[in-house]
């Protein structure tokens, strides 16, 4: 390996050596490479850009041909060549092999949650009343998260803030997860008598499936 390294090395000073007319070699190496990436091996009959791409590069010359009977000035030229790299387009890599989806085995739990708290919307709020009729604290978000406990919410009783957050930024699915989390940390999923009456123990397997 060490061999091989060193002869390209050896390859590519001399290749710098015959196209430097100063010292400012840096400015030189893109082409040299390009050189070398697109030099037909006599041995493969291909070149090394086209056994790793399956296709020849196509060069800076091969993007504008001169027009026939007739000189053109550099101006021109390098017009045409700007046209025509800005309507490059790339082109998509291919896939030879499935990438195997990993689906966190809490993930059906959490969908399955959202689904019976809120039925998936992120602006949901629900109002719990005392005795008297009065509101005393809410639910929000997708995972119904009440202000009592969780966040602060001006007006309410609180008997702290345990995510230390506004309510209203439970609206926020990102805000919501990252609270829920600190719930379920705190007291598991049977926090949630949703969770416990329709996830807990079925099978919920459906609510993931194409994940």
């Amino acid at each position: 390996m060490n061999g091989l390294v060193e002869r390209f090395h050896r390859h590519l000073k001399s290749a710098l050596m015959a196209r430097l007319s100063g010292h400012n070699w840096v400015d030189e190496l893109p082409w040299v490479l390009l050189g070398i990436c697109t030099e037909l091996k006599e041995d493969l009959h291909a070149s090394s850009a086209e056994l790793v791409y399956g296709t020849p590069l196509a060069v800076p010359g091969e993007f504008i041909p001169a027009p026939r009977g007739q000189e053109e000035e550099p101006a021109a030229v390098l017009d045409r060549l700007r046209e025509r790299l800005g309507n490059l387009a790339p082109v998509p890599t291919s896939q030879h092999r499935q990438t195997p989806t990993h689906v966190p085995k809490d993930l059906q739990n959490w969908v399955c949650l959202a689904n019976y708290e809120s039925a998936f919307q992120t602006n949901a709020i629900h109002y719990e009343r005392n005795s008297a009729g009065n509101i005393w604290s809410a639910d929000f978000g997708i995972f119904q998260i009440n202000s009592y406990w969780w966040c602060y919410e001006p007006g309410f009783p609180s008997a702290g803030n345990g995510c230390n957050v506004y309510c209203q930024d439970l609206y926020d699915v990102q805000t919501a997860i990252n609270c829920a989390a600190i719930v379920a940390e705190q007291q598991g999923m049977k926090a949630w008598v949703s969770w416990v009456d329709n996830c807990e123990g079925r099978s919920i397997q459906h609510f993931v499936e194409g994940c």
